[in-house]
């Protein structure tokens, strides 16, 4: 019997390509080891004529039942499937006709098309998912191909945290990197990932910008910046793990301070020591600042070859 853990619903979103299948088969992974109800998710685009939309839906359903049963047959799992999307505007227009030939007028006709980002994070939103799982369907880079994509869209306007597959699932995570800035978000993400994954191993990364003061001034003034900012890294991690889930507090927890930006920081650890999951908070904003995901945490999830989970703020 798997131990309760943070996990409990998850839902998945996947287009029905080769490379979703990463994020599929995590997510039947994750939904395995924690005994959790796992909701799998297809969107149809809404801009398609109702006869292509219906059509559709019944060709991913059929594909996705065939995909669950495959994964069913290596052992049991609680699964569901939903295909959303695909705006029935012939019965939009239906509803219009029959009102105006009872007389009523007043009917304003509004068919306006709906989008992936939104119908993942209502899904989420309405299941109570304690993590959105996707896959990275293009080379993810700041640039087009990143910003204003539907994945970059669910981390901005979505409440949940969302865990981006990028690696085929080779094993329960082991790995696990935490970036820390010391903030509330990174506090959050730090005390999520402990509560979602008891059994792995934490590294907690701070990266020391060379332009703080202390740095410039010597090996030694260096050195004495970074034991300052270690001591301040393991005090961080003490009290996060005074507050997480039972347990927390007796893990063995790495901590390292490096200098340089926390992209390269992250990136160059991960390289060298195989992690293969990093943890990063983003800081929650609301109104027209919430487009605005942060450069740190853009380019931290672009760049890295692992897989990322992406933590929100509650209540952000």
């Amino acid at each position: 019997m798997p131990q309760p853990t943070r996990l409990q619903r998850l839902i998945v979103a996947t287009d029905l390509s080769s490379r979703s299948d990463r994020a599929f088969d995590r997510a039947i992974a994750l939904a395995r080891a924690n005994g959790a109800r796992l909701t799998v998710l297809h969107v149809i685009a809404d801009e398609l004529q109702p006869d292509f939309a219906v059509a559709l839906k019944a060709q991913a359903r059929a594909a996705l039942e065939k995909q669950i049963a495959q994964a069913l047959a290596a052992g049991p799992v609680d699964v569901d499937i939903a295909v959303k999307g695909g705006l029935d505007q012939e019965k939009v227009l239906r509803q219009v006709a029959e009102g105006a030939a009872r007389g009523d007028m007043s009917v304003e006709v509004r068919i306006e098309a709906g989008s992936n980002y939104d119908l993942i994070n209502e899904t989420a939103a309405q299941a109570g998912a304690d993590l959105v799982i996707c896959g990275a369907h293009h080379k993810l880079m700041i640039g087009d191909e990143w910003l204003g994509s539907t994945m970059d869209r669910v981390l901005r306007f979505g409440s949940r945290p969302v865990l981006i597959v990028k690696s085929v699932p080779a094993g329960p995570y082991e790995s696990i990197v935490v970036a820390v800035d010391f903030s509330d978000p990174a506090a959050e993400a730090l005390e999520f990932a402990f509560a979602a994954f008891p059994e792995a191993g934490f590294t907690l990364v701070n990266a020391a910008e060379s332009s703080l003061s202390g740095f410039l001034t010597g090996a030694q003034a260096s050195q004495d910046a970074l034991d300052r900012q270690t001591e301040e890294l393991r005090r961080f991690s003490e009290t996060v793990r005074a507050r997480a889930a039972p347990g927390a507090g007796d893990r063995e927890v790495t901590l390292l301070v490096r200098q340089g930006s926390p992209a390269d920081v992250l990136r160059q650890h991960v390289t060298d020591h195989a992690a293969d999951l990093v943890v990063i908070g983003t800081h929650g904003r609301t109104g027209l600042r919430r487009a605005i995901l942060g450069s740190v945490a853009e380019r931290v999830i672009a760049t890295l070859p692992c897989d990322v989970l992406a933590v929100r703020p509650q209540g952000a």
